[in-house]
């Protein structure tokens, strides 16, 4: 688990790390700089009130935080990603939160909402070309879910979000699958596929994509 259910974090209310020092240790992460982090890897750790998630979560992992980019967030995960590479083993399912498309308000020291969103793009297809170049990508898929995807109404309309499906198992030739779908259809599929037992009888009702 990298972010998803991870609600707290030893971050100070003040003097926390800007955005801009977070950006400066990605940068060093992927070795375009150089120079001690500014912010120390470990000193500021996440977790969250579920235990059986605790156990799993990774601490490093920022949680829901529109001041830390996304790319130290998947530079954090391909630390993880590189040392499952070389033992070969990866875990059935990742969760993963990708959250500055939701953009920090102008003004602030963060990039403007369009810098943001295209980070955010950045950061997913990252993910996206590790996984596919690697030995573990003949039995991937990686399910891609908006949230927050228009101004107003949330959480009630109908076409809130596009749900994009990568795999080698999926329609290849840039097939668009209008059926409604909603999160309990992806929630099934993935049962599915992992061979899980339903987690409610909404789950177990849904169809699977």
């Amino acid at each position: 688990d990298f972010g998803e259910f991870e609600g707290y974090q030893n971050l100070p209310y003040y003097g926390a790390p800007t955005w801009s020092q977070w950006y400066r240790d990605s940068l060093i992460m992927e070795g375009k700089a150089s120079g001690p982090m500014p912010v120390p890897e470990n000193k500021y750790l996440s977790s969250g009130d579920v235990p059986s998630i605790n156990s799993i979560e990774d601490p490093q992992f920022p949680v829901f935080n529109l001041s830390i980019p996304d790319q130290y967030r998947v530079d954090t995960w391909l630390q993880v990603f590189k040392k499952d590479k070389k033992t070969g083993k990866l875990p059935n399912l990742t969760l993963m939160t990708l959250p500055d498309d939701h953009t920090a308000s102008v003004g602030k020291a963060d990039p403007y909402p369009e810098g943001e969103a295209a980070a955010n793009d950045r950061a997913t297809a990252r993910v996206v070309q590790a996984v596919s170049h690697s030995k573990f990508w003949k039995s991937s898929v990686i399910f891609v879910l908006e949230d927050d995807s228009q101004n107003g109404v949330d959480h009630v309309d109908g076409h809130r979000a596009p749900f994009i499906v990568i795999s080698p198992w999926a329609k290849q030739g840039g097939v668009v699958n209008n059926t409604y779908y909603t999160q309990l259809n992806m929630d099934k599929t993935i049962e599915q596929i992992l061979g899980m037992k339903p987690l409610n009888q909404m789950d177990r009702a849904a169809q699977p994509m």
